[in-house]
């Protein structure tokens, strides 16, 4: 926090590192529990291997154009963190299902 602070520009780098960084690791989760959700019998199991790769593949394009990516950081924190969100809630639905 101090380092932002007392260089405003250097969050301008960092912060689309650590979106870049986190969505790489998100996207691992996804595809990896994709499998599970696929031995569990979910149908949909596909739909969060896809996102998994997909954000894997939006990491990676942030990380490998950090420059671009600070100007769009708004916008690829809201399409990430709407995609997750999606997901979850379509788990929930059918982990409901699966529970009654």
């Amino acid at each position: 926090g101090i380092l932002i602070l007392l260089n405003p520009f250097a969050s301008a780098l960092l912060i689309p590192i650590s979106i870049g960084i986190c969505a790489i690791i998100r996207g691992i989760i996804l595809a990896v529990d994709s499998f599970s959700f696929k031995k569990a019998g979910f149908n949909y199991w596909w739909g969060f291997l896809l996102l998994g790769i997909l954000a894997i593949i939006f990491g990676i394009i942030v990380l490998g154009n950090i420059a671009a990516s600070a100007i769009v950081t708004g916008w690829m924190i809201g399409i990430l963190l709407l995609a997750v969100g999606i997901s979850g809630i379509v788990y929930s639905i059918r982990l409901s299902k699966i529970n009654r």
